[in-house]
């Protein structure tokens, strides 16, 4: 058995993956940049939420959320509404 699949996260993680779409290299460095944005920006322990909005192989990412209060968090996710969630 593959080790990687003894922890369920990383199989929740590989569910995940399998439902994104391809990506090209320009797409990935995007992706990636932004990522590493938020962790300079956020400290460990922050929940997140943002969109991603796609032009070609540009990334717009708009954080919607940040809070290291987990109540708090989940108020103002819940406040989002449904089609910005999606």
């Amino acid at each position: 058995m593959d080790p990687t699949l003894a922890d369920p996260h990383e199989q929740a993680w590989q569910e995940i993956r399998k439902q994104w779409p391809t990506m090209t290299a320009a797409q990935a460095a995007a992706r990636r940049k932004a990522n590493e944005e938020l962790q300079a920006k956020y400290p460990i322990g922050y929940y997140l939420a943002y969109t991603d909005t796609w032009r070609g192989d540009e990334l717009d990412r708009v954080v919607l959320v940040a809070t290291a209060d987990w109540e708090e968090y989940q108020r103002f996710l819940n406040a989002i509404p449904p089609d910005v969630r999606a």
